[in-house]
């Protein structure tokens, strides 16, 4: 498992663990399907299978809609383990370095966006008081009145 943050030109590798046994990649698949049946739909031209096990969020699936696919290789299948109908909604996910942050005001920049954090945010990988310039997150938002209040912000690279 390889764990970093990519800035457009360079993946910056934060972490890199090795694990024993058999390893089934995973295929993460996002945009809009069609051809949609009980069985399966057609995304970015790949068929996509459907199983009694798959995870359907936000469904049900009909054609045009976007979604995020986690799926897997089964002999020359693609086989999709979770499907999550992207639900338009006002939020923003935003990943890169962080600059400028001013705790006593509870804000901090990533890629020229100024981001607010509060009492309820949920930080993974680290705490409020660890975030520093220069470290690299991913931020989960939701978006009222022109601010980006973060609901989540994950550590990339600390």
């Amino acid at each position: 498992e390889v764990k970093g943050a990519f800035d457009g030109t360079v993946f910056l590798v934060g972490k890199v663990e090795f694990k024993s046994g058999v390893i089934t990649p995973s295929i993460y698949l996002e945009g809009a399907i069609t051809n949609v049946t009980a069985t399966g739909f057609t995304l970015n031209g790949a068929t996509i299978k459907l199983e009694a096990a798959t995870v359907i969020k936000n469904g049900p699936l009909v054609n045009n809609q976007r979604v995020e696919v986690r799926a897997q290789l089964v002999g020359a299948d693609v086989v999709a383990r979770e499907v999550e109908v992207q639900v338009p909604s006002a939020t923003a996910r935003l990943m890169g370095p962080v600059s400028d942050v001013k705790a006593a005001d509870k804000t901090f920049v990533v890629r020229g966006q100024l981001v607010t954090w509060s009492a309820t945010t949920v930080f993974k990988g680290g705490a409020a008081t660890d975030l520093s310039n220069g470290d690299w997150v991913k931020v989960e938002a939701t978006l009222a009145a022109g601010k980006v209040n973060a609901t989540t912000v994950s550590f990339l690279m600390h």
